[in-house]
């Protein structure tokens, strides 16, 4: 005879299966960019761990993140450290 399963042990299945499932994707998504960025850097000669890099244009200003981040750190953030 099969155990008979209550609400509390069909919630915490559901849990882990859906987790699971979830890091899976990650795991598989990453992997495939790995592929890709490889795929990239054999393409390119003479500079193996370079991979050509254009930076993205802020969708937001600097400000926006006001509460949490301040005006300045973003600027640095983005202008110097996410640019290099």
């Amino acid at each position: 005879m099969l155990p008979v399963n209550n609400r509390r042990d069909f919630l915490k299945t559901t849990g882990r299966a859906g987790l699971a499932a979830g890091l899976s994707i990650t795991a598989l998504s990453a992997l495939a960019e790995k592929v890709e960025r490889d795929a990239l850097l054999k393409g390119i000669e003479g500079h193996p761990e370079e991979i050509p890099y254009e930076q993205r244009v802020l969708p937001y200003g600097y400000t926006v993140l006001e509460p949490v981040i301040d005006a300045m750190t973003m600027e640095i953030h983005y202008s110097k450290h996410a640019s290099a």
